[in-house]
């Protein structure tokens, strides 16, 4: 069973996303994890619904800390404390990353 990843990340830090994606291509490649973020919206899609969807469903919730994604209302206020909040709940696990 692989889990699902959640990937939050503030769009300045779109360098550290690719990295990161880099590093978990073997957890992908192994069928241990199915990586999801922003990116991989659908034109034409509401953006922010499948954000949530992500947050609410996810196993795991990375969150690539820096400047930018504290500065960031949606990444702050929604992304973060939802995950924080499913976290202290027992429905996901959030790891916190520096960017």
């Amino acid at each position: 069973m692989a889990y699902s990843v959640f990937i939050s990340y503030a769009p300045k830090d779109k360098p550290y996303l690719d990295g990161l994606i880099k590093h978990l291509s073997n957890l992908r490649h192994q069928k241990l994890i199915s990586a999801w973020h922003e990116e991989e919206i659908v034109a034409g899609t509401e953006w922010r619904q499948q954000i949530i969807s992500h947050l609410h469903t996810d196993d795991i919730i990375l969150l690539l800390i820096s400047p930018d994604f504290m500065d960031s209302e949606f990444c702050y206020d929604i992304e973060m404390l939802q995950a924080i909040e499913r976290h202290n709940a027992g429905l996901a696990r959030v790891i916190p990353m520096c960017a």
